[in-house]
């Protein structure tokens, strides 16, 4: 076999180098997240970043499987989206599904909760009477006598600024950090009352648009009592005239709802971190 010739692999390094050069600026966009778009556009990508608790639980995006949730993650991280609008779910087995719509926007990280809740909620009454010793001698529980009391106190009456007093029914306005709930002329309200929108909570934006104030949902009747989930601060438990249910303040669609206890009846209090049903004069822990 001949050597080749000087002169051929001068060509072929010339072609080389021509190509890696031609490559360069294609690599690096790349790299930056531009993508090919519609019409070979060139449109810079997105991602979202989904906070997620259960081990195990799986991310789909447009219905297809994309990471599942380890035991050292918080949450799913997602880049290199083209900007659109994508259906997202969070599922587990024995686990109600979470889903949303999330808008992904050029250059940007979407944020957003997800929530998985057992689809079968136990319940651990709490007995009236216990027996101390062997005798069978009885008295009153203690923790029931404390728990009748912490659900017949008197509701809050403070107020939130602007709002006149007369609008608020249960222990509204609820507060967490920047964050107030209240019930005004069939609403409920939430408000970022932060001036600085640089650290609004991602659930008072909607497709790319924030806003200080939100309709939570409406309802035609009166909410009996709210309080937000133990450790979460979007999501928010609520007395209906239903029953009792857990709405997450994000409004983009769908929206996540799910009864906790349904009856007339119902009520609930959050303890040291733990929720209590109350149906007529029963009085069960919630075990989730």
């Amino acid at each position: 076999m001949e050597p080749m010739s000087k002169k051929r692999r001068f060509v072929y390094l010339s072609l080389c180098w021509a190509f890696f050069f031609a490559l360069l600026p294609l690599v690096s966009l790349y790299a930056s997240g531009y993508r090919l778009g519609e019409g070979f556009s060139i449109t810079r990508t997105g991602g979202i970043y989904i906070h997620a608790r259960t081990m195990g639980a799986v991310l789909s995006i447009d219905g297809s499987p994309v990471k599942t949730l380890g035991a050292l993650d918080r949450g799913f991280f997602v880049q290199n989206l083209k900007p659109k609008i994508y259906e997202i779910e969070v599922a587990k087995e024995g686990f109600v599904t979470w889903k949303k719509k999330v808008f992904v926007e050029e250059g940007i990280v979407t944020e957003n909760s997800s929530s998985l809740y057992p689809d079968r909620i136990t319940l651990r009454d709490i007995p009236k009477i216990i027996t101390e010793n062997s005798k069978g001698q009885s008295r009153e529980n203690p923790e029931y006598i404390k728990l009748i009391a912490l659900f017949e106190e008197k509701e809050n009456d403070s107020t939130e600024p602007e709002v006149s007093k007369e609008k608020f029914s249960a222990n509204f306005p609820l507060q967490s950090g920047d964050v107030s709930i209240w019930q005004e002329n069939g609403e409920v309200i939430a408000r970022f009352k932060d001036r600085d929108m640089s650290n609004i909570p991602y659930f008072f934006c909607s497709y790319g648009e924030c806003k200080s104030e939100i309709s939570v949902f409406s309802i035609s009747g009166v909410v009996k009592h709210a309080d937000f989930y133990p450790g979460k601060s979007d999501t928010v438990i609520f007395t209906l005239p239903e029953g009792v249910y857990i709405v997450g303040l994000d409004i983009t669609s769908p929206q996540f709802t799910m009864p906790l206890y349904e009856g007339e009846d119902a009520d609930f209090r959050v303890d040291n971190g733990l929720i209590y049903l109350k149906d007529k004069d029963v009085i069960s822990r919630v075990e989730m």
